[in-house]
């Protein structure tokens, strides 16, 4: 899931329409959401902002290739990163 534009703070109720609302940055687990009966109304789901995704990728010792994003509208709703993990370590610049 795209993690700026899916998640309790972004009401999907309209198709092909997106209203964000405060919340993205907030690392808590929330049930809330724009629809009570998905995974999240149900077990609840814990945010990570995008800034952390690509933090975590780059301290677990990958290399980013790139970041991708797609979804059936404008508006993507899926993020993939490609990365690998190198055989010796990268010195830092």
């Amino acid at each position: 899931m795209h993690p700026c534009f899916c998640g309790a703070f972004a009401d999907r109720t309209q198709p092909g329409q997106v209203v964000l609302g405060a919340g993205h940055g907030s690392r808590e687990k929330t049930f809330g959401g724009w629809s009570k009966h998905g995974v999240r109304g149900r077990l609840g789901a814990h945010h990570l902002p995008l800034e952390d995704l690509v933090t975590a990728t780059l301290l677990a010792g990958l290399v980013l290739i790139r970041l991708m994003e797609d979804g059936r509208w404008d508006i993507p709703d899926m993020l993939g990163i490609e990365a690998y993990k190198p055989t010796r370590p990268i010195p830092p610049p």
